[in-house]
C-alpha cells in the first residue's frame, strides 16, 4: 500500500514536469539530463540546501507546461518576415533559438511552484523548485519550451496550420477559446526542438505572440543560438559599456537557455566588478568534496558592447574543475557574489559548486 500512495502522490504532480507526457519517471530522467545544474546549488528568491560531497544550494522559479491532442488535415503553408524591433508595448524575448514578443508589463518566469495570476513569459527557467501551486485559469502565459508537445488539452491539434518560419517547416494551431475561457494556441518546430504555447485572456494578445514567433541566430541581444568556442578577443574590455548581454547556455547541449541586458550604471557596476576579479582560474575542487569531473565549458557569455564590436567574456561555474572568466587572453576568478550579480538580470534558477576564494 504504501507504494502505491507514492506512485499516486507523484502521479498527481506529474503536470508539473516539462513534457510530461509518457509517466513522471521518462519525464524527471529528461529533466535531469537537460537540468544538470538543478542538482548544485543556487540562487533567486528561494533557496534550498543539499549535500554533494560539499554544501550546495539551489533555487527555482518555475516550469512550462502545455498541450496536444489528435492531428488533422492542415492547411496551406505561409512564410513570414524577418525577425525586427519589438512592436510599441511590446519586449522581445528569446530561448532556443526562438524569439517572440510579448507585453512590457508581462513577469518573467512567475509559473509553477509559488507561481501569482500575474501573465509571465516563460523560458529557460534553470533550476526549479518542485511544490504544488495550481495555475490559475485567468494567467496570461507565453511558454518557450522543448521537447515533445504536453497532451493536457485535449483536441488541440485540430485545425493545425503547416507554416514555415524562416524558411523553416513549422506546425502551428491559430488561437481559440479553450473550455477555461483562455484563448489557447501554439508553434512548434520540431527540426529545431523548440515550441511555443499561449494562454491568453483575450483573442488579440495571443494572435500577436504567436505571429511574433522567429528562429533567430543571434537573437535580440546578440546572443548566439549555440555556445560559441572560447577565442582570443580582438577589442579590449570596455570600462564603461554601453550594456552588457548575458547569455546563459543549457549545461547538457549547449544551446541559449535565457538572454537579459543591463544597460547604465548597472553595466557600470557589473564591469568593475568583472575589472577586479583576481587573475587566474579559480581552484578545482578535490573530487571527495566535488565529484563532477566532467570537462567544463562556459555557462554563460558575456557580451560587452561600447560602439564596436563585442567584447565576449566567458563564465563557468557549474562544474568541480575549469571555473573562472576568461575573454580567451586572459583568466580571472569568480566569486559568489560575482556570479550572483552576473546571473541576477537573467531570473532564472542555477548552480554552482562553493566558488569562493581565501
Amino acid at each position: 500500500m504504501t507504494e502505491d500512495f507514492i506512485k499516486d502522490t507523484f502521479r498527481s504532480r506529474e503536470h508539473l514536469v516539462e513534457c510530461a507526457q509518457a509517466g513522471l519517471a521518462n519525464a524527471a530522467r529528461s529533466r535531469a539530463v537537460r537540468r544538470r545544474r538543478a542538482s548544485w546549488v543556487a540562487a533567486g528568491s528561494l533557496t534550498l540546501t543539499v549535500l554533494l560531497g560539499a554544501t550546495l544550494a539551489a533555487v527555482a522559479v518555475g516550469r512550462p507546461d502545455g498541450v496536444a491532442g489528435p492531428p488533422v488535415v492542415p492547411a496551406a503553408p505561409t512564410t513570414q518576415p524577418p525577425p525586427g524591433a519589438a512592436s510599441d508595448g511590446w519586449r522581445l524575448e528569446s530561448s532556443r533559438g526562438a524569439q517572440i514578443e510579448v507585453p512590457t508589463n508581462w513577469a518573467t518566469n512567475d509559473y509553477g511552484c509559488n507561481q501569482t495570476d500575474k501573465p509571465s513569459v516563460v523560458r529557460g527557467q534553470g533550476a526549479v523548485r518542485d511544490c504544488f501551486t495550481p495555475e490559475p485559469s485567468t494567467k496570461e502565459l507565453a511558454i518557450l519550451g522543448s521537447g515533445p508537445m504536453p497532451d493536457f488539452y485535449p483536441g488541440v491539434l485540430l485545425a493545425v496550420d503547416q507554416i514555415t518560419v524562416d524558411g523553416v517547416p513549422a506546425v502551428r494551431r491559430p488561437a481559440y477559446r479553450y473550455d477555461d475561457g483562455r484563448y489557447l494556441g501554439w508553434v512548434t518546430v520540431e527540426s529545431r526542438d523548440v515550441h511555443l504555447i499561449v494562454r491568453t485572456l483575450d483573442e488579440a494578445t495571443a494572435t500577436h505572440i504567436l505571429g511574433s514567433f522567429r528562429l533567430v541566430d543571434p537573437d535580440h541581444l546578440g546572443c548566439p543560438a549555440v555556445l560559441p568556442d572560447v577565442a582570443p578577443q580582438g577589442t579590449t574590455a570596455p570600462g564603461r559599456p554601453d550594456a552588457i548581454s548575458v547569455c546563459d547556455y543549457i549545461s547538457a547541449d549547449h544551446r541559449l537557455e535565457a538572454s537579459a541586458e543591463v544597460t547604465g550604471d548597472r553595466a557600470t557596476a557589473l564591469a568593475a566588478q568583472l575589472a577586479a576579479a583576481p587573475a587566474g582560474r579559480n581552484p578545482d575542487l578535490p573530487p571527495d568534496q566535488c565529484g563532477d569531473r566532467t570537462p567544463a565549458k562556459a555557462d554563460v557569455v558575456l557580451l560587452l558592447r561600447s560602439g564596436g564590436p563585442d567584447h565576449q567574456i566567458w563564465v563557468t561555474f557549474t562544474r568541480c574543475t575549469g571555473r573562472g572568466l576568461t575573454d580567451g587572453v586572459d583568466e580571472w576568478q569568480l566569486s559568489d557574489a560575482l556570479i550572483h550579480e552576473i546571473m541576477r538580470p537573467l531570473q532564472v534558477g542555477y548552480g554552482f559548486p562553493s566558488t569562493q576564494t581565501k
